[in-house]
């Protein structure tokens, strides 16, 4: 094979990439971590939302005509 080789900076270099790879692994998995956090608040909202707009139904359908 033609060219230099250097093996002390290939590993270097590939030290490197590790490091670079597992940050962007950790970013991934925290926004990820966000948007399932955000996705549960909606949907626990939403639950609540619906819980109260059905018990006001219920009462207001319970309640006798004058």
């Amino acid at each position: 094979m033609g060219g230099l080789v250097h093996p002390q900076k290939i590993e270097e270099m590939d030290k490197e990439l590790t490091e670079v790879i597992e940050d962007f692994d950790r970013a991934v998995n925290v926004e990820a971590l966000r948007q399932a956090m955000e996705t549960s608040k909606r949907s626990l909202f939403s639950t609540r939302r619906e819980s109260i707009l059905s018990r006001s139904r219920r009462a207001n359908t319970a309640r006798p005509l004058a």
